[in-house]
């Protein structure tokens, strides 16, 4: 299983970095390139599991040697979500939470009374979907500037070792210290900081220095609300909470996200990464909203297994 996943995120390393100016190269404008990886993501999310589905994105994948828009498009529209499926889907997830009985029907409702549930999932759709103008327009940008192919791998593989190292050792390290409300609200910073040089420059030294910042604004804030639906989710819903946390406030903020950077980067150009800053300002007030419901969800333990 981990030489499968291993070969599988290999691929996605090779192909993640460049794929955007690979279709921009080859015809498809800011706006369309938006809506196609902005669609691909949302089919991703509602792929379902097949075993087939690694070899059929291979196949797929030959479509971008064709020079046609519109074969291009089709290509990277059936490739993303059919790799997708080789990743267990959410819902295989979900439909194991009330096997024991413990929760009533309509688990996702009960979810959704959840103050705490649903405020670190909106802070998760903020600084996460910020990312959707890097995913989509970073390198075409540093290309556009002269940046040359072999630093921007440099550049994308600083940010993923960044995420790798605060996901196995500084992240579990720091939530010992910091309450997990602190981490969000690193995250956000971190995420403010990064997109706002984004908007300003593309020098290497610059870019060189604000890569790493990748690890607080996605691993960071992913352990830091992995602890908070940890600590206050029913476990019979761990599940679903997990599931709904990673259809909305991930998979589904970045696709509607990545359509609208599209216009944002026709209109704006690099100025639109300070739209993607505006979405981390966005996430403080959340994060004190959720700072006071965990505070008061202290002082009521019986939360824990009987929600409002």
């Amino acid at each position: 299983m981990g030489a499968g996943y291993a070969a599988l995120f290999s691929a996605f390393g090779f192909a993640s970095p460049f794929l955007p100016a690979f279709l921009a190269g080859r015809g498809l404008g800011p706006e369309e390139l938006g809506f196609v990886l902005g669609a691909a993501t949302a089919l991703r999310l509602s792929s379902a599991a097949f075993v087939a589905g690694t070899l059929l994105a291979g196949q797929a994948a030959g479509g971008y040697g064709l020079s046609a828009i519109i074969w291009l498009s089709a290509t990277a529209l059936l490739a993303t979500p059919i790799a997708a499926s080789f990743v267990p889907p959410f819902p295989a997830k979900a439909a194991r939470d009330n096997s024991n009985g413990e929760i009533p029907h309509r688990p996702w409702l009960t979810l959704l009374r959840q103050r705490a549930f649903v405020r670190v999932t909106l802070v998760a759709a903020l600084v996460l979907g910020s990312h959707a103008m890097y995913d989509s327009f970073a390198v075409i940008r540093w290309t556009q500037a002269g940046v040359s192919p072999a630093t921007v791998g440099v550049l994308w593989a600083e940010s993923v070792a960044a995420e790798v190292l605060v996901f196995l050792f500084l992240g579990p390290r720091l939530l010992r210290v910091v309450t997990p409300t602190a981490a969000l609200a690193v995250a956000a910073s971190s995420g403010l900081m990064r997109w706002a040089v984004m908007a300003q420059t593309a020098d290497v030294a610059a870019l060189g220095l604000v890569q790493p910042l990748h690890g607080f604004t996605f691993a960071l804030l992913h352990l830091a609300s992995m602890r908070i639906i940890t600590d206050t989710v029913p476990r019979a819903l761990a599940a679903t909470a997990q599931a709904v946390y990673g259809l909305v406030g991930v998979g589904g903020a970045t696709a509607v996200l990545m359509l609208l950077s599209g216009w944002l980067y026709a209109r704006f150009g690099p100025a639109g990464f300070w739209a993607m800053g505006a979405l981390c300002t966005a996430a403080f007030p959340v994060i004190w909203l959720l700072h006071r419901a965990l505070a008061s969800f202290a002082a009521v333990p019986q939360q824990r297994t009987c929600l409002p």
